[in-house]
């Protein structure tokens, strides 16, 4: 029968102590290990801060680029209305609307689509003021959605007639 020695400190291969590196040795050690995991966990959570303040902004500016086209949509609005009417009589008005003449309005609750809607979004509101001359008139249309300051597009142009 034969007997065989196992040392599972040392390897006879080796001579010597297997945790000291040795020229031609595989692997990685505990320490090596753990450090590059702690690489890739400071990687993936630099990534995954990025990503969430990216879909942040990609939000802010969906909102933002829905204010700026449905203040567009009215201020279009209002210049081929004043093609075919005067805007003269809407100068102190708050929202002034037109049929048949001018009369104040009251300020457009839409959603994304331009739709009225009384529980959506957006909020639209507009003044046309004369200006110096007695010909032109500037018109403004306000947009606002949310509850910050910086949640408000104003358009502002002037009307020739």
């Amino acid at each position: 029968m034969i007997k065989l020695k196992i040392n599972i400190f040392k390897c006879p291969k080796l001579k010597g102590n297997p945790i000291s590196r040795v020229k031609g040795q595989e692997g990685f050690s505990l320490l090596e290990a753990l450090i590059a995991v702690l690489l890739l966990s400071i990687g993936l959570l630099a990534y995954g801060v990025t990503s969430g303040a990216t879909i942040s902004t990609n939000a802010t500016s969906k909102k933002k680029s829905i204010g700026v086209t449905l203040a567009q949509d009215k201020m279009e609005f209002i210049k081929n209305l004043a093609v075919s009417n005067t805007l003269s009589g809407a100068g102190s008005l708050a929202n002034p609307t037109f049929a048949g003449g001018w009369g104040a309005g009251s300020s457009e609750t839409l959603d994304s689509e331009g739709n009225a809607d009384a529980s959506a979004y957006y909020v639209r509101t507009w003044t046309i003021d004369q200006a110096t001359a007695s010909n032109l008139y500037d018109a403004t249309v306000t947009v606002t959605w949310g509850t910050h300051s910086r949640d408000t597009v104003t358009l502002q142009t002037r009307i020739a007639q």
